[in-house]
């Protein structure tokens, strides 16, 4: 039988900046209570209330992730509840709520900056848990970057309310695409589907194929093959697609890496080969 590559160990409670975790967590909490206050003041009565619900919900996700999972698995609360606070923070910048555009600009950039000071002290060989060199960061910051990016699709197109969804499927409408109401819903779970697993790093080698093709597809309906390789020329040619797409498929080479949840389910169950393959390759 052959094994499996499994990433340096990087689930155990690492030592994160605990003061910037606890600043970010209470300006979430800050941010989600003054948001409820006003709204239920009237404060915000015209804008779409699934909108704001989904906003209040993932912004809940968020806390939750963050203020739970490091307990188990600081990678795990980190990313997590960073894709959730990403997703609230693009449904306050759709409907221009500032007051949680703000805030939550805020705690992002206190995210970057844990980001940035485990991955210093990681090669600086300051924590004997943390075991990545510039190479593994260097994946990581570029995998998390292609995950996440999808979070402003998805968000339109699933939790924005009527008003961005509908821009969606009248630009379906324009391609031709036949039931654009569907596709546009399809659509958008594909693209939260990336956002997990690549962004989280969730079944990595899977995800890699599925969101190659998908890009793939998206390109054909959309006609960017036909429009030219620049991406700025008329109606977008198939540069930034086919970027996309080299750099999706990459990560079938080797898998998520340490920062990930593949390697915390490798690290601490026992799935079997079949999964394990959709996580890692094998290694003679």
């Amino acid at each position: 039988m052959k094994g499996f590559s499994v990433a340096n160990e990087l689930t155990a409670q690492i030592d994160h900046p605990r003061t910037l975790r606890f600043v970010a967590l209470s300006i979430m909490v800050a941010s989600l209570l003054a948001m409820a206050v006003s709204y239920s003041s009237g404060a915000y009565a015209s804008l779409p209330q699934v909108a704001v619900a989904f906003m209040l919900i993932w912004l809940v996700l968020a806390i939750t992730a963050f203020a739970i999972l490091p307990r188990v698995s600081f990678v795990a609360g980190f990313l997590v509840s960073l894709l959730c606070m990403l997703v609230s923070w693009r449904i306050a910048g759709l409907h221009g709520i500032h007051l949680v555009i703000y805030s939550l600009l805020i705690a992002f950039l206190i995210y970057l900056a844990m980001f940035g000071i485990i991955a210093s002290r990681s090669i600086n060989h300051e924590d004997p848990k943390l075991r990545l060199n510039r190479t593994d960061w260097q994946a990581t910051l570029i995998r998390i970057y292609i995950g996440f990016d999808l979070v402003p699709h998805f968000t339109e197109k699933l939790f924005a309310g009527p008003g961005p969804r509908d821009a969606d499927i009248k630009a379906f409408t324009e391609l031709g695409v036949p039931a654009p109401d569907f596709f546009v819903t399809l659509a958008g779970f594909c693209e939260l589907g990336i956002a997990i697993g690549i962004g989280l790093g969730v079944l990595t080698r899977l995800a890699a194929v599925c969101s190659a093709v998908y890009f793939l597809i998206a390109t054909i309906l959309g006609h960017h093959f036909f429009l030219g390789f620049i991406w700025n020329s008329p109606g977008g040619g198939w540069e930034y697609p086919m970027l996309m797409i080299v750099l999706l498929i990459s990560f079938l080479l080797d898998g998520a890496g340490p920062f990930s949840i593949d390697n915390i389910i490798l690290r601490r169950l026992t799935p079997p080969i079949w999964v394990r393959r959709l996580m890692v390759p094998p290694r003679d």
